[in-house]
């Protein structure tokens, strides 16, 4: 299960445990030598602490060490200096726990038929790192609970410091607002293709390459994908765009950067050549 800070890309200051750490180092350690020493003793990687007020040094060297997957470090090494009330706070991070159980108490209100158990597991190995999965498909037509997933999986991207983006109807119509809505994201317009599939990997490797280097993922959630009286609820192609989305998951790149989640998908085997990256 993934730690909603030790696996998390950013430092979770949303979360009241992460604000009474800091609120708690701020008066305590003071000194800018004090607390570069203690960056420094995490990793010789790290960007270098500017000398600033206590509160913007901590909040850098906090920003800085969850970026660099150093955070645990840092507390261990937080925690030889034995202020009582800095130790605390600690070990309520090392017991924190991600909010998908808040999200389930508000589920459980509708009418659900998935197996929310499994679906939970499911998305916590999506961000973990450790795993193979890639790609999520979560099966099943109206009042199934399947699009309610897309709550989950914000939830716990938001709670990994990742990127969420959502397509569905109302949303996009059409491929090409798939595009431009993928494209708008990474402050760019799609370029001109000789054919759809091109377009779809080109936007794929994109969307890749502007979190490349960056410590976040970003988690493409799309729904509506099944039919409705016998057609197609989205247009098909966006269904091809996202099956070319995760056939690039073969590229360890596109794989380390993006996940998808794929709601309502049709009921029949999704393509072979995605090989062992998706899940359901």
């Amino acid at each position: 299960m993934a730690h909603p800070y030790f696996d998390a890309a950013r430092y979770p200051w949303h979360r009241r445990d992460a604000q009474v750490l800091y609120e708690q180092l701020c008066p305590v350690i003071r000194d800018f030598d004090d607390i570069d020493l203690l960056l420094k003793s995490c990793s010789p990687d790290l960007y270098e602490l500017v000398r600033d007020r206590p509160s913007l040094m901590w909040k850098n060297a906090l920003d800085m060490a969850a970026a660099a997957g150093m955070l645990k470090t840092l507390l261990l090494r937080l925690r030889e200096r034995q202020f009582p009330k800095i130790q605390a706070a600690i070990a309520a991070i090392e017991a924190a726990e991600d909010d998908l159980a808040d999200i389930d108490l508000f589920i459980r209100c509708e009418s659900i038929v998935v197996d929310r158990a499994a679906l939970h597991a499911r998305i916590r190995q999506l961000g973990d790192g450790r795993s193979d999965l890639r790609v999520l498909l979560v099966r099943g037509g109206q009042k199934s609970g399947t699009s309610w997933v897309r709550h989950l999986a914000q939830a716990h991207a938001r709670e990994l410091g990742h990127d969420c983006l959502y397509l569905g109807t109302g949303l996009v119509a059409s491929a090409d607002d798939a595009l431009r809505l993928i494209f708008s994201r990474i402050g760019a317009v799609p370029e001109s293709r000789t054919t759809e599939q091109a377009a779809f990997a080109a936007a794929c490797r994109a969307l890749a390459e502007h979190y490349a280097g960056m410590a976040r993922q970003c988690w493409i959630v799309v729904d509506d994908l099944g039919e409705r009286d016998g057609a197609p609820r989205l247009d098909p192609q966006i269904r091809e765009l996202c099956e070319q989305i995760a056939l690039q998951m073969q590229d360890g790149a596109v794989a380390r950067q993006l996940r998808l989640i794929l709601l309502d998908y049709p009921d029949r085997p999704p393509p072979t050549r995605w090989n062992n990256c998706w899940g359901e």
